[in-house]
């Protein structure tokens, strides 16, 4: 799975809404494989977990996470501060899916 980019401009306000399907109760990770661009230099991207209440620097570190079986829609969202944005509203077209 991949996000392979993001229109243009890039605002560090910009928020992407992820949901995830999970077959088994289980351990999943989140990672960054690589990234290219601005964030080659020193533009972070945070990974919040709602259900948790944590903000974790996904590009410094894999982010390992349990979860029963089932689709989410709602749990993880990846922004580019480590401050809170207000992501309860984020628009559909700032939504990527994934399957584990």
């Amino acid at each position: 799975m991949a996000i392979q980019n993001k229109a243009l401009p890039f605002a560090d306000t910009d928020a992407i809404l992820l949901g995830y399907s999970i077959n088994v109760n289980g351990n999943a990770t989140i990672s960054i494989d690589k990234v290219d661009g601005l964030f080659l230099e020193d533009q972070n991207i945070y990974l919040e977990d709602k259900l948790l209440n944590v903000v974790h620097n996904i590009k410094q570190d894999s982010y390992n996470f349990s979860s029963d079986t089932g689709t989410f829609d709602d749990r993880f969202v990846l922004r580019y501060t480590n401050g809170s944005l207000g992501t309860d509203n984020l628009e559909l077209n700032d939504y990527q899916y994934f399957n584990f």
